[in-house]
């Protein structure tokens, strides 16, 4: 019944991404600095980017409500996850300088992956605890 309430909290779910997002980005830091010798630098702004990408994704997906808006939310899903990290990763390379390191679109990739995956399994799960009782026993 705890996981039912849970994922019904806009701020539970968004707490959760977030810690999904952190650990992942944590774990490339370190291999990416201590064993392909990239720089902190890029590991931190994609995970800036990411982070606040899944997040307003998330958020963005969960209005206008109706199912019949279904596509209009998951369009809106799609500009934001992947508007912000690509507008990131342009002004980094080509209009910073000293430009950053090629590593930040690999770091970029990866987070994006990790928060495009852990907020569909939250979203299905959500819509799976929403599922009346009946339903979810023949599943």
């Amino acid at each position: 019944m705890s996981d039912r309430v849970a994922f019904k909290s806009l701020g539970s779910r968004l707490v959760l991404l977030a810690l999904i997002v952190l650990v992942v980005s944590l774990v490339a830091s370190l291999v990416g600095v201590f064993v392909f010798q990239t720089g902190w630098r890029p590991a931190v702004v994609a995970l800036v980017a990411c982070l606040v990408s899944t997040l307003m994704a998330h958020v963005a997906g969960q209005y206008p409500e109706g199912d019949h808006l279904i596509m209009a939310r998951m369009a809106v899903q799609m500009v934001v996850r992947s508007a912000v990290p690509f507008v990131v990763a342009v002004w980094g390379i080509y209009f910073t300088d000293p430009p950053f390191e090629k590593s930040l679109v690999f770091y970029m990739i990866l987070l994006y992956l990790v928060g495009l995956v852990a907020d569909v399994q939250l979203s299905l799960a959500r819509l799976k605890s929403e599922m009346p009782e009946s339903k979810t026993d023949q599943a």
